[in-house]
């Protein structure tokens, strides 16, 4: 039996057994992938891409100088936020995400995230809770 890993945007892991049916097939199952749609954050995303209202509400709220872009993965479901903060900058990120989670929660979307320079995740938020930072 193959196990498949998921990492969660709250940082954890959680391993999955693959189903597979009885027999000698030959073939492999792969895991699905997300996309992503990473949009510059003085842009605003077009009108024909599914998760332009959560997007485009987002960077209408959130103006700080530090953030550099926003990407949307999966179904939209989370809205990442990258910046230029540095990885111990928790206060800025969750300030930042907070801003983003009151207006950002459209459609499918249920999480916003805040990374930093490095890409390390530093703050994250569900829909019906505040967010927080990740030291």
């Amino acid at each position: 039996m193959r196990k498949f890993s998921l990492v969660l945007t709250t940082g954890m892991l959680v391993s999955l057994p693959a189903l597979s049916a009885c027999g000698s097939s030959g073939t492999t199952s792969t895991p699905p992938t997300t996309t992503a749609t990473t949009h510059a954050a003085t842009n605003t995303a077009a009108a024909g891409d599914p998760c332009a209202n959560a997007i485009n509400a987002i960077k209408a709220k959130v103006t700080r100088p530090e953030v550099t872009a926003i990407d949307a993965t999966g179904a939209c479901t989370l809205i990442t936020l990258h910046s230029t903060l540095t990885d111990n900058d928790f206060g800025t990120a969750v300030t930042i995400c907070e801003a983003a989670a009151t207006v950002g929660y459209v459609g499918d979307t249920n999480s916003v995230a805040v990374t930093g320079a490095s890409g390390k995740e530093l703050a994250v938020g569900v829909k019906g809770a505040p967010c927080i930072g990740e030291p």
